[in-house]
């Protein structure tokens, strides 16, 4: 949670994305386990009636899976922004 609340002040705070390398690193890492985990989430779901465990297990995964979707856009969004407002400075 902590990684997403990071995340999360740096585009509320407007600070220059391009100047997070580590970040965009973490980030890439991050958008090439989505699909794993949504592989997960699909297999996940025949036995997820049979286990109560993996139930509770796979909703949390959906949830988080969803959020760092969500934030993903978030960031992308951001990008795009901060794109536009310096070739309008330009």
């Amino acid at each position: 949670m902590a990684v997403m609340e990071t995340v999360e002040k740096i585009i509320s705070t407007g600070i220059n994305i391009h100047g997070a390398t580590n970040l965009e690193d973490d980030l890439s890492c991050l958008r090439a386990s989505l699909p794993n985990a949504r592989l997960v989430i699909n297999r996940g779901e025949w036995g997820r009636f049979k286990n109560k465990d993996l139930a509770v297990l796979l909703t949390q995964l959906k949830d988080t899976t969803y959020d760092t979707e969500d934030l993903l856009r978030k960031f992308d969004d951001q990008v795009l922004r901060q794109k536009m407002e310096d070739t309008d400075r330009s």
